[in-house]
């Protein structure tokens, strides 16, 4: 299989963003950076220079840096065990002081430049108020699937006081596009004052995001993205860490590109302009290395620098994107520049009262009451029906546990993952105590469970035209992130009232939506019933000039809206209907979408043939942004068709292939036992073949039409009779 396509790090690609948006951010970026080195000069000359209030601490000769890890998961294996989190801080360690196994590779040329920071990561023992805590915060949010910035926001503890890491399932960068197949290793900006991050100085973006199976060398990430051997060693977040200090990639030149050039820099009149990554001892470097060449073999730039002269690519630095079995060293300017870092923007990190604050001073064992936490397999189910329930208690290891299930059988348990039967129609709150040696905590999800009768009473035709403004109060409205579905009384296909979703603004690309109807009684209808509802929607064009090259940038975007049905109280849905680029009723646009006119809308009809029979059905509008458009329905109807065209097209007829060269398929769908009548003709009305002619039960049917049936190449009649209607399907057949 082929394998995907890698990022290990996507900040370069980030930088370039911004640059392009924001050409102004290289000026901010020069200013800062020249003030970054009047600052390393001045310690360089007086290493207190910078001392606060704040009591910078060694121990044993190391700055110690607390660290929360911020498991962001779903449930599934992003959801990643405490040891594979200790076997990356562990591995980080051993980089941060070059007491890796593998230095003996570092090039001979660049042994002497290799450094120890003599740094150590420490997961924090107690949390931002002052609670024990084994460093790890585990969230439950379906972001993890589309992350970037947001997690990082919504879950960061202090800045000041603790590094914090964001494992995630998959990142996929905020107003970017990801090639198919393409995946990010990792996305950390730079210090909080380093302009070149693009987050505006906002704290609560600071920190380190990395994918799960990037983290440690056990556990998921002994298998990153597929590709084992990938991220050998940890080196994914030996380089995002590396970010987080303030470190840049070797083979960057924002000189360079800004005037469109690479990692060489500007040559000017056989001059360089160049600031390249802002380090003296590392060699500069054209592009990023891909794969594991041989240390020492490359050499991407033809170029000169003092006092080191024409040198290879320093491919074994963690700071490049060679793959982690490669890299193996970080250089002494680096440290230095770090250690500016660790002076001034990042100081208090490491300073005696956070050391206290975080307690990482002390390391003996210690067990932390759990923090209770629990999932489950379903939240609706049919009077009868059972749910799984799943402990994810965290933080301290739990010994006990004391489950409460309202309307449940049973109603108490003190399993670690038990299962509840619920036989009573009705509504239910779930409570879990989980129990230690140190403490207890209770968690209760309020509402959670949703158990409907087997037969609903709501029966015959129904229309929802949204006037009288919320639906039903057995409507549900779900909500992942951003935007929700609303009634709004400004547009309407008829009236004043109709369901929509604002998805130009204020909704989160990838996030999505949902709205699950009541519960509908489809025994009563006499023929096959049709779910009809009227939808408007544009996709989104976008259009950007890049200030850096000239270039006209245009994406467009289409969003996803299917439609689920169920007939087992929720408990399980099957798509009906699925549009994405045929969704638009109009041309794409670069406004937020509005309908003006009832010619902006299109009626939706969906035939509900397999569902004739049930007693509970129940429909769920899907909406999977894409950073595209505003979304509109209005009008939802289940009836069965009237008119004579109606019940026509009821049957779903379809012949396939037509044209017809070999043999093909008559395809019709009825709502219950139906007599039938299948005949083949030629141009002038001769029949040429009785292909059925008898009786069959409700369903989905197919018939062949044989190719022996047809005298000759030509035009000719299908005549199908179904019940008292008859339909004629024109087919050509190409001997």
């Amino acid at each position: 299989a082929q394998q995907p396509q890698v990022h290990s790090c996507y900040m370069d690609e980030i930088i370039k963003k911004n640059l392009k948006q924001n050409p102004e951010l290289g000026d901010k970026y020069f200013a800062y950076e020249e003030n970054l080195k009047a600052i390393q000069k001045e310690l360089e000359l007086n290493p207190n220079s910078f001392k606060n209030i704040q009591t910078d601490t060694l121990v044993n000769g190391k700055r110690i840096i607390p660290v929360v890890f911020h498991v962001i998961h779903i449930g599934g294996t992003e959801n990643i065990a405490k040891t594979q989190i200790e076997d990356a801080v562990a591995k980080m360690n051993l980089d941060y002081n070059r007491q890796n196994a593998d230095t003996a590779n570092t090039f001979s040329l660049f042994k002497s430049r290799a450094a120890s920071f003599d740094i150590e990561f420490r997961l924090a023992r107690l949390d931002p108020n002052g609670n024990c805590t084994d460093g790890i915060d585990r969230v439950y949010d379906p972001a993890t699937e589309y992350a970037q910035y947001n997690v990082m926001t919504a879950n960061s503890w202090s800045y000041s006081k603790y590094m914090n890491v964001y494992t995630v399932k998959f990142i996929y960068p905020e107003g970017m596009d990801l090639p198919d197949g393409a995946l990010i290793g990792g996305l950390s900006p730079f210090t909080p004052d380093n302009t070149l991050s693009g987050t505006s100085g906002d704290t609560l973006k600071d920190g380190v995001l990395v994918r799960h199976d990037a983290v440690g060398t056990i556990g998921t990430a002994a298998n990153f993205a597929g590709i084992p051997g990938y991220n050998n060693r940890n080196r994914v977040m030996t380089h995002e860490t590396g970010h987080f200090l303030n470190l840049y990639h070797t083979f960057q030149d924002i000189t360079s590109l800004l005037a469109g050039g690479d990692g060489c820099g500007l040559s000017i009149f056989g001059f360089y302009i160049s600031n390249g990554d802002e380090i003296t001892d590392t060699p500069p470097v054209a592009v990023a290395t891909q794969g594991c060449p041989a240390v020492g073999s490359v050499n991407t730039c033809d170029r000169s620098v003092s006092p080191y002269g024409d040198e290879p690519d320093m491919i074994e630095n963690f700071m490049d994107y060679s793959n982690g079995v490669c890299q193996n060293a970080f250089t002494n300017d680096q440290k230095t520049r770090i250690t500016t870092t660790l002076t001034t923007t990042r100081q208090s990190l490491w300073s005696k009262e956070n050391l206290i604050a975080t307690g990482v001073l002390d390391t003996t064992a210690q067990l932390c009451a759990p923090t209770a936490d629990f999932y489950y397999n379903r939240t609706m189910v049919c009077e009868g029906g059972t749910v799984a329930f799943t402990d994810w208690s965290y933080n301290g290891a739990t010994d006990a546990w004391e489950w409460t299930f309202d309307g449940g059988t049973p109603s108490s348990s003190t399993e670690q993952n038990p299962t509840v039967t619920y036989d009573t129609e009705g509504i239910y709150n779930v409570t879990l105590r989980a129990i230690n040696a140190t403490g207890d905590d209770i968690l209760t999800k309020s509402a959670l469970i949703k158990v409907s009768a087997l037969t609903t009473a709501q029966s015959g035709s129904y229309y929802e035209d949204f006037e009288t403004g919320l639906m039903s109060s057995e409507w549900e409205v779900h909500n992942q992130n951003g935007n929700q579905f609303s009634v709004v009384d400004t547009v309407a296909y008829d009236g004043t009232h109709c369901l929509t979703l604002g998805n130009f603004y204020g909704n989160s690309r990838f996030s999505d939506d949902h709205l699950i109807t009541q519960a509908f009684n489809l025994t009563s209808f006499s023929g096959v019933p049709k779910l009809k509802f009227k939808t408007a929607y544009a996709g989104k064009r976008s259009i950007v000039n890049n200030p850096l090259t000239g270039v006209t940038d245009t994406t467009d975007y289409f969003d996803n809206l299917k439609v689920y049905v169920s007939y087992t109280c929720g408990q399980t849905w099957n798509p009906i209907y699925n549009k994405s680029t045929t969704l638009p009723t109009v041309a794409l646009m670069e406004t937020g979408f509005k309908p003006s006119d009832l010619t902006e809308w299109r009626e939706e009809v969906v035939s509900l043939t397999s569902y004739y029979s049930k007693p509970n059905v129940r429909f769920k509008f899907y909406f999977k942004s894409a950073g595209g458009n505003n979304l509109y329905i209005d009008d939802i109807n289940i009836d069965v068709p009237t008119t004579i065209d109606e019940i026509l097209a009821s049957y779903n007829v379809n012949i396939v292939p037509n044209p017809i060269k070999d043999d093909a398929v008559i395809f019709f769908e009825t709502a219950k036992n139906e007599n039938v009548s299948i005949k083949l003709y030629d141009i002038v009305g001769k029949e040429l073949a009785n292909v059925f002619d008898g009786n069959v039960e409700y369903g989905s049917h197919e018939f062949n039409l044989n190719s022996n049936l047809f005298n000759s190449s030509g035009v000719y009649f299908v005549k199908i009779k179904i019940d008292n209607y008859e339909m004629v399907k024109k087919v050509i057949f190409n001997k």
